[in-house]
């Protein structure tokens, strides 16, 4: 909420009737002196002539306040210094004019109004006069007219209260607390006045007494200044953590100048659709306008939509000479929901088998690598023989030097898939890595080479190689159909490329898993009833179908089926940590996630889990069963496992040693997780993009905030499409001031309604 306190402090005449003002306001009136009377008395004539020029003057103009002649009517007010007598309704009507003014942002016209009050009309009191100076913020000579009021018997209380306000804002705090127990000492002589309530509630306010304001706020003995009391409320209500009812109290006021607190307090809350509303009517009305275009900026930041952030960044940048980022200055954070054990369990759900990423990932861990096509590498050895005998040598020579190459590459490509069944995804990846440039056309290679960075989370680099297979042998669905799965996690438009694997599955009619190809195209377009149709009558029992099954039967809350491709799986692959992960969730589907972390515990520490997987396997094997320990409690027991097993590993150190600095992100032991990552990075030069994006992860954590844009400038480099990377940086360069280089990052990634799953920010005192 906005920390101005002035529009809900000063108290003004003008808003009571005059029968109130004489018994709530002010004191008994000062006796009239002789020459007084002798002066008003030599003025009767004059100010009969007048009042007769008045009531003409009125009777030709409209009865609307808003049509008064200000400067004429203040002009021609009798001066008069009996007090009982002096309140009219023009005055009244001048008052009420000039504090509608103000009210309306016209301060020019209002402080000049309350000037000429001040100034023409001698018999005014000191603490009206006060006020004027209050609102022209001449704190000093305000203070010295509300001094002569409490010495007149003037309003003592407020006069009190409003001299407090004044101190605030010269900063002298001394003086603050004088006139604010000045205050209250002359409060009990205001029991019986109207406005009792609230200057009760404002007195404990200044006197930091918050929960004993709310009292009088909540039971005022007056209507009038009920909109500066809800406002009061409101900030109590803020102060004490209670958004919703801050916000009920300002909704009632339906007051344009509460629309950038109203936007700050339904941010506070989470809303920020409704936040933004009133960020632009605020901004629009030219309240707070650069305050309300970057708290715009950072709640499209929280809605995931970056390129709209980007743009209002880039507008205010454009707009204001000071540097917009010290207006909210931000510091990056690792969010709660990922150390917490309590938050993180409410999102595991969600994260795991609802979230496309996860959902994807646990298919390419259970999709088959492929072989080579031994019966292509016989026919070329046969053709060659044949030409052999025929004495045609030198299309012998090609044929048998073409099925040795194959025989390479597919030996090759065996000790690759040999490696990955062992779970040694990065060394599969290096054997076939090193092979494509020599064999540039083998469909099957890059099949594998996608598969393994698929499993690495390198979407960018298993597009390319599994749209190239794709293109190489248009009758390998599975490489379209992932090319299809990572170009979505590569938040890229995929339309076409659906439309074209459809196409050519349209126009197969010998393909016997044609159905399971097209139930996986209707569950990329979360279509999940059209593929819970499929799931409901797929009968087989490979690994990567039970496992498609199964997650469709989980979004398409078609429990008993859920269990029984969970079993089904779990039966198949009884040592599988995933599989066994997969049956704990079907077991406990529609409990509490309490029942599910009961179940994970059981399951772990029966100790017949093939741990291989954790050790060295693929990323999203390693991040969902160590997200599934965390919510268990189990993650200490985990730690002691892998630091065990890295002691006594000899050969492949770096898989054990990624799965350490994860458990060590989740556990809070940032330090120890940036000295892991980067002894991965200098040591055993793992420079792929999970790699370097954990490791800025944990110098975040760490507050290795230089370390991080380092790494995080890497990472995008060698994934572009790594949005985690892209927002992490973008944030960065908000917190050290940077606007175009925030702008860039923000802007790539769009409208895209991305949430970060690592990061978040918080909100520093701004300027």
């Amino acid at each position: 909420m906005a920390e101005e306190q002035d529009d809900i402090i000063i108290l003004e005449e003008g808003e009571e009737t005059t029968e109130e003002k004489s018994s709530a306001i002010q004191e008994e009136a000062p006796q009239k002196s002789k020459k007084n009377i002798i002066i008003i008395a030599s003025l009767v004539v004059l100010l009969l002539v007048v009042v007769i020029i008045l009531i003409i003057a009125l009777k030709k103009s409209t009865s609307s306040e808003e049509n008064i002649n200000i400067n004429n009517l203040t002009q021609k007010i009798i001066k008069k210094e009996n007090s009982l007598k002096f309140p009219s309704f023009k005055l009244d009507k001048l008052i009420q004019k000039a504090n509608l003014l103000y009210k309306k942002g016209d301060k020019k016209e209002a402080l000049k109004l309350y000037e000429e009050i001040a100034t023409y009309n001698e018999s005014l009191s000191n603490y009206n006069i006060g006020v004027a100076k209050m609102k022209e913020k001449k704190y000093k000579e305000a203070i010295k007219y509300f001094k002569n009021a409490i010495k007149n018997r003037q309003n003592r209380c407020v006069s009190a209260i409003n001299s407090a306000v004044c101190a605030l804002k010269l900063g002298d705090e001394k003086l603050f607390g004088y006139y604010i127990s000045l205050a209250d000492i002359y409060l009990p002589y205001e029991a019986n006045a109207p406005l009792y309530t609230y200057y009760m509630a404002l007195i404990k306010y200044y006197k930091d007494e918050y929960f004993e304001s709310l009292i009088p706020l909540r039971h005022p003995s007056s209507k009038y200044y009920i909109e500066k009391q809800n406002y009061l409320l409101a900030k109590i209500d803020t102060f004490f953590g209670d958004y919703l009812k801050a916000i009920n109290y300002l909704e009632k006021n339906r007051d344009m100048q509460d629309d950038f607190t109203l936007g700050l307090l339904y941010a506070r809350v989470g809303e920020y659709p409704i936040a933004i509303k009133h960020f632009i009517k605020s901004y629009q009305m030219n309240i707070e306008p650069i305050k309300s275009k970057m708290a715009m900026v950072l709640s499209y930041i929280n809605m995931g939509l970056l390129g709209s952030a980007a743009n209002n960044l880039k507008q205010a940048s454009l707009n204001y000479k000071k540097n917009v980022l010290a207006i909210y200055p931000i510091e990056v954070e690792i969010k709660p929901t990922l150390t917490n054990l309590k938050l993180s369990q409410k999102e595991f759900e969600e994260r795991v088998l609802q979230k496309k990423e996860n959902m994807y990932g646990l298919l390419f861990y259970f999709a088959p690598y492929k072989v080579f096509n031994a019966n292509q590498t016989i026919d070329f050895i046969r053709k060659g023989g044949v030409d052999l005998s025929l004495n045609q040598t030198k299309n012998a020579l090609l044929l048998l030097s073409q099925s040795s190459n194959i025989s390479k590459v597919n030996k090759m490509i065996t000790k690759g898939i040999k490696k990955a069944l062992e779970y040694k995804i990065n060394e599969a990846n290096i054997i076939f890595e090193s092979l494509k440039n020599k064999y540039p056309n083998h469909a099957v290679l890059f099949y594998d080479l996608g598969l393994t960075y698929a499993q690495m989370g390198d979407y960018t680099n298993a597009y390319k190689n599994f749209i190239k297979s794709y293109h190489l042998n248009s009758k390998n669905y599975l490489s379209g159909i992932f090319a299809i799965m990572t170009k979505e996690l590569m938040h890229q438009d995929n339309t076409k490329l659906s439309e074209e694997v459809s196409n050519d599955l349209n126009d197969d009619h010998v393909t016997k898993e044609k159905k399971f190809y097209f139930a996986m195209i209707d569950f990329t377009k979360n279509n999940y009833m059209s593929a819970a149709n499929f799931a409901e009558l797929d009968n087989s029992n490979k690994p990567i179908n039970l496992m498609f099954d199964a997650i469709v039967a989980k979004n398409a809350k078609m429990r008993k089926l859920f269990v029984q491709k969970s079993l089904t799986l779990k039966t198949k692959l009884p040592r599988d940590m995933i599989a066994e992960l997969l049956y704990d969730s079907a077991k406990t589907y529609g409990k509490s996630i309490e029942y599910f972390a009961k179940e994970v515990q059981k399951s772990f520490l029966k100790k017949d889990t093939n741990m291989k997987s954790l050790f060295y396997g693929p990323v999203v094997a390693r991040e969902v069963y160590i997200n599934a320990l965390h919510i268990a409690g189990m993650l200490y027991y985990v730690r002691d496992i892998l630091e065990r097993q890295l002691q006594n590993e000899n050969d492949d150190v770096v898989g054990i040693m990624q799965a350490l600095g994860y458990v060590d992100i989740y556990t809070g032991n940032y330090e120890e997780a940036y000295a892991i990552y980067n002894e991965l990075i200098d040591t055993y030069k793992q420079k792929d993009t999970n790699t370097l994006f954990l490791a800025a992860v944990a110098s975040i954590g760490a507050k290795h905030n230089a370390n991080a844009i380092a790494l995080l400038e890497l990472a995008k480099l060698t994934d572009p499409n790594n949005f985690e990377s892209r927002l992490a940086l973008g944030l960065l360069y908000m917190e050290v001031k940077n606007i175009e280089a925030a702008r860039i990052q923000l802007t790539k990634i769009g409208d895209s309604n991305f949430i970060s799953k690592y990061f978040t920010f918080k909100i520093l005192a701004g300027k």
